[in-house]
């Protein structure tokens, strides 16, 4: 590096000299001794833009260093610099190339010694060649002219959750844009994502975004300001979203509700959770489509099983690779038309569907894995996202079985035999019919309600028992046990089988606490899976 120094002078020295000068005169001889140059032989070094060199050689004498060209340069105490000095040794000298050059350019490095210089170095940097444009998507997939892109479809309104973006990255060193697009392809892009552009269709282009298409003309061409790099990319649009239907007016309401179908087949119900307003559809139901990618829909028919949680609330469990169920669900598109209608129900197990109306895109894409794609990964339903698309989602519950069943109380006497209620003394055990006027419980779950009130809870003590007689013929799939007994717990419900009748036998007393918690608790006959009661009873006891 270059050095500055001066030599130390004293008033001595300076006396001496003028003296000498006086004495001797001028003298033409110098005092310090003169030194050759010797020059290294030449180097020659190949570059990059943005790359660093190494210059080594020997200096036999205090050397400057310069370079004839700005674009490169000595690293000069973390300075660039076109000049650089030094002191006689061994000399590294660090070279730095501009990363901005970008034509093939020879600089050359002089070096020199005294008054002579020479050029002991020649740079050549080549021409910077640029990367070549690359064009990928969200997923890493390549677009150029053997790989068209298609831009995807949003949905029917101009609201920002509706609309639907085709996300492409352009890796480029360079500054790019588009040199040629459709005019129906809108591109965005931002400052802070230069790269990163989102097309979309644009609906003020005067062409119909239902419907998809693929000109051999449509392109996109994308380059750098001096169009040295461009690629060029074939694009078509592949219509309307394809989940995105809609309707002529029509009185059905598309909500989450499930609904209930009578086994005949007569008619869809809804009841208001609120009001408690029933609300009706008669069968065959019947839809106009009024909107769907290429005017073309399909329809999509999965199972349901519905699961009470308690009284009038239910779980759903859908299936939407289920098969089998065209046999009784049944589904005719005509045109933009759509009905269905559902074959009556003769078994005595209820059965539930739903049906989607989805384009037909969707409906041939995802055929044979429904469920990967309307489930999520806990296997529930989407019932919001997808309510455009739900037709009707049902529960069809088989005919109730109509019967005359019957009850009578008794308890045992110390014989072990079976007295009537009505023969217990001071009317400690009572049991009135449906036609009694005055019942207490509001929860009833059938018409065919009974009541038993007992006086003296010793009846239900000590080893005591209470026995209801269900008379009459109990059907197939229908069962006797306890319907509501969540306080009473150290009261039990049994079933007995006496001389060829069947008993609902009742055991332990319910304490004061567990009265005022739970003022009733009921058993009967029902069919528990389809919670189908064909008697109940509520029993009562007085403290």
């Amino acid at each position: 590096m270059k050095t500055f120094y001066t030599k130390s002078t004293n008033l001595f020295m300076v006396l001496a000299m003028i003296l000498g000068i006086a004495f001797t005169g001028c003298s033409d001889d110098s005092d310090t001794p003169s030194v050759t140059p010797e020059f290294p032989a030449l180097t020659e070094i190949t570059c990059n833009a943005g790359e660093t060199k190494e210059l080594s050689f020997e200096a036999n004498a205090d050397w400057t260093l310069t370079s004839n060209k700005g674009w490169c340069q000595f690293e000069n105490d973390g300075i660039p610099a076109t000049v650089t000095y030094g002191k006689a040794g061994e000399q590294n000298i660090q070279i730095i190339i501009s990363p901005f050059q970008e034509t093939g350019d020879v600089a050359e490095i002089s070096l020199k010694i005294g008054e002579q210089s020479q050029v002991i170095c020649k740079i050549s940097c080549n021409e910077k060649v640029y990367a070549d444009l690359v064009i990928k998507d969200e997923e890493g997939n390549i677009y150029d002219a053997e790989h068209p892109l298609v831009i995807k479809g949003s949905g029917l309104t101009d609201n920002a959750y509706d609309i639907v973006y085709t996300t492409i990255t352009v890796e480029s060193e360079q500054p790019v844009g588009f040199a040629e697009k459709p005019n129906w392809l809108k591109a965005l892009t931002t400052e802070e994502t230069p790269g990163v552009f989102q097309l979309t269709f644009d609906k003020t282009s005067g062409l119909s975004p239902i419907y998809s298409f693929n000109k051999a003309e449509d392109k996109i061409v994308i380059a750098t300001k001096d169009m040295s790099k461009k690629v060029e990319i074939p694009v078509s649009y592949e219509g309307l979203k394809e989940t995105v239907i809609s309707y002529v007016e029509t009185d059905l309401s598309f909500s989450k509700s499930h609904m209930t179908l009578d086994y005949n087949s007569t008619y869809f119900s809804i009841a208001n959770a609120m009001t408690g307003e029933e609300t009706t559809y008669s069968l065959p139901l019947t839809l106009t489509v009024d909107q769907v990618r290429n005017d073309e829909f399909g329809y999509i028919i999965g199972s349901v099983e519905r699961k009470e949680l308690y009284p009038n609330n239910y779980v759903y469990t859908y299936n939407f690779d289920a098969t089998g169920m065209e046999s009784w669900v049944k589904v005719n598109i005509n045109g933009k038309k759509v009905s269905l209608d559902v074959d009556k129900l003769t078994g005595d197990t209820e059965r539930g569907a739903i049906v989607l109306l989805f384009s037909k895109d969707f409906c041939e894409k995802y055929k044979g894995r429904y469920n990967e794609i309307l489930l999520d990964s806990e296997g529930y339903f989407d019932s919001y996202t997808y309510q455009k698309n739900i037709m009707v989602s049902f529960t069809q519950e088989p005919e109730k079985k109509v019967t005359n069943l019957q009850i009578k109380g008794y308890v045992k006497n110390s014989s072990g035999e079976l007295v009537p209620f009505t023969s217990v003394p001071d009317g400690a055990a009572m049991l009135s019919d449906p036609n009694t006027p005055y019942f207490p419980y509001e929860d009833k779950t059938t018409p065919n309600f009974w009541y038993v009130v007992l006086s003296d809870k010793s009846l239900m003590e000590n080893g005591n028992k209470i026995y209801l007689e269900i008379v009459g013929e109990i059907p197939e799939g229908y069962k006797v046990g306890a319907m509501n007994n969540w306080a009473w717990t150290n009261t039990k419900t049994t079933t007995e089988t006496i001389d060829g009748k069947t008993y609902i036998v009742i055991s332990g007393a319910p304490t004061q606490d567990q009265i005022k918690d739970q003022p009733i608790m009921t058993v009967g006959v029902a069919n528990f899976d389809m919670m189908d009661f064909l008697i109940e009873c509520g029993i009562q006891v007085w403290l």
